[in-house]
C-alpha cells in the first residue's frame, strides 16, 4: 500500500509541477470518521495565487478548504495514510486510478485543465430572480435583482437551504410530510426552505409558528400570492403549539426557552430531524 500510495502522491506532485493537473478525488473510506465520505481536490487561483481547493463530503455536508499546492499534497498522502484506500487522479496526460492497493495508469478522460477561477458565479439553490416571494420580503427589486443591504440575508437564506438540503433529501418524500417552523418570524427561511422542496418535488406541509400576529398575516399573504398551498403560517407560543406528526422539527433563533420547548416537543413527536441554533433566554 505504501508503494502505491507514494506512486499516487509523486506522480500527482509532477502533474502539478508540469501544469498537467486537472482534478483528484478520493474515496474507499474506512477510517475514524464516520461521517465522512470522499474528499474532491480541484485547483484554484485566490489573490492572484495558485492553491488547491479540498471539499471534504460528508453524509450531511460539505466542509471546503484551500492550501498552497505543497501543502495540499501533504494533506493527500496523509488521507491515503488514514483511511482512504482508492482515488483517481485526472491529468491531461493519463487518469491514474488508485485501488486495492496498486496504481493503474489509463488514457485522460479529460483533454484540458478546468478553469482556475474561484471567485465564479455561484450554483445558489435559490435563485433571486425566480422567487418573487423574495421580493415582497424585500430582498429583491422587482426584476430580481438583490438590494445591495440584503446581499448578506440572502446568502444566509441560500446556506441555510444547503444545509437543509442533504437532511431532507436523506428522508425523501415517503417520511417527509410535515415541517414545523418554531419562531419563523418574518419567514425568510421558512419559505426558501418551501420553495426548494417544491423544486426537488418533496411536497411536504410546512407550518411557520410565530406569536406576533402582524408578522403571521404578513406570511400568511405572501404565502397566498405566491401559490404556496402547502405553506401557512400560525400564531402560537412554541410552548403551546400542538406539534404532532412533525417529521422535521426547526427552531432557529427563536427567543427565550422557545428552543427548549422545540427540542422537546420534537422529542415527544418523534421527529426524525430537530435542527436548532438557540438564542438569548432573555439574558
Amino acid at each position: 500500500m505504501k508503494n502505491a500510495h507514494q506512486d499516487f502522491t509523486d506522480k500527482l506532485e509532477t502533474s502539478l509541477k508540469e501544469g498537467s493537473f486537472v482534478k483528484l478525488s478520493l474515496g474507499q473510506y474506512n477510517g475514524s470518521d464516520n461521517e465522512l465520505k470522499s474528499i474532491h481536490v480541484r485547483k484554484v487561483i485566490i489573490k492572484r495565487t495558485e492553491m488547491l481547493g479540498f471539499t471534504y463530503r460528508y453524509k450531511t455536508r460539505d466542509i471546503t478548504k484551500n492550501y498552497a499546492l505543497d501543502e495540499g499534497v501533504r494533506h493527500i498522502a496523509r488521507a491515503l495514510n488514514e483511511g482512504f484506500g482508492g482515488g483517481v487522479l485526472y491529468t491531461t496526460d493519463f487518469d491514474l486510478t488508485l485501488d486495492k492497493g496498486k496504481t493503474t495508469k489509463g488514457a485522460p478522460s479529460q483533454k484540458a485543465p478546468q478553469s482556475l477561477e474561484h471567485d465564479r458565479a455561484k450554483n445558489r439553490l435559490i435563485e433571486a430572480g425566480k422567487a418573487p416571494y423574495l421580493h415582497a420580503l424585500k430582498i429583491t427589486d422587482a426584476k430580481g435583482e438583490v438590494y445591495k443591504n440584503a446581499q448578506d440575508k440572502f446568502r444566509q437564506i441560500n446556506k441555510y437551504v444547503e444545509i437543509m438540503s442533504p437532511l431532507v433529501k436523506d428522508m425523501g418524500a415517503k417520511r417527509l410530510r410535515k415541517i414545523i417552523d418554531i419562531g419563523s418570524g418574518k419567514g425568510y427561511l421558512t419559505f426558501a426552505l418551501y420553495d426548494y422542496l417544491q423544486q426537488q418535488k418533496l411536497g411536504a406541509e410546512i407550518i411557520g409558528v410565530e406569536y406576533r400576529e402582524d408578522m403571521v398575516n404578513l406570511c400568511n399573504g405572501i404565502a397566498k400570492d405566491s401559490g404556496f398551498s402547502g405553506l401557512r403560517f400560525e400564531r402560537a407560543s412554541a410552548q403551546d403549539f400542538d406539534c404532532s406528526g412533525a417529521d422535521v422539527m426547526i427552531a432557529l433563533h427563536a427567543c427565550d426557552t422557545a428552543t427548549d420547548d422545540a427540542i422537546a416537543k420534537g422529542v415527544e413527536a418523534g421527529a426524525g430531524v430537530i435542527v436548532v441554533a438557540p438564542c438569548c433566554h432573555k439574558q
